[in-house]
């Protein structure tokens, strides 16, 4: 291979990987969801099941997968609780697990730790949406490390109106429609 096609072909790669870490340092949401997000997705669904186990959190096999297995000739596998695919938001992803029978929410809370570290993210949050219900919600990098303030819009200044005084004096203001006097 000529010396001219290593850099036809290096060249482009580190190009897009300087790209990438100028991405990720400027507009860190945009990498999360061009390339953080799909890794972490690819790396929790191939793993869901072995991590559900090494954590605890699965549950013995039906009694009709049971026997299934035993005419088979396979050993039936432990069940991990159903789950629904990872959804992305901006911090992280979240999945919605239902629980077997004998599953209780506390086990998943005091395995979080487990699962962040299983799964590479910053931290695991548990949430119990209904009765047998939960929500997993992987943070994917430190939120308070750089925090950004919210763009604000403008508003127009002949809208506020003072709402209340407080009792030192000072008024708070809300945005409102304009006041009319009797």
């Amino acid at each position: 291979m000529a010396m001219a096609d290593i850099v036809r072909v290096l060249l482009p790669v580190l190009l897009v990987l300087a790209a990438l870490l100028v991405l990720r340092r400027r507009l860190p949401v945009l990498f999360w969801w061009l390339v953080g997000y799909p890794a972490v997705a690819l790396r929790v669904l191939t793993s869901y099941r072995a991590t559900m186990d090494a954590c605890g959190l699965t549950v013995p096999a039906s009694a009709i997968r049971r026997a299934t297995a035993r005419v088979v000739g396979w050993q039936a596998a432990p069940v991990p609780p159903r789950h629904s695919p990872p959804w992305p938001t901006g911090s992280g992803l979240v999945m919605r697990l239902r629980l077997a029978a004998g599953q209780a929410p506390e086990d998943f809370t005091a395995s979080a730790d487990r699962l962040r570290h299983a799964w590479g993210a910053h931290a695991v949050h548990v949430r119990s949406t209904k009765p047998g219900r939960l929500e997993l919600r992987l943070v994917g990098w430190d939120v308070l490390a750089e925090v950004r303030p919210a763009r604000r819009r403008q508003t127009d200044v002949q809208l506020r109106l003072p709402l209340a005084l407080r009792e030192d004096g000072h008024g708070t203001s809300g945005t409102s429609a304009p006041c009319r006097t009797n």
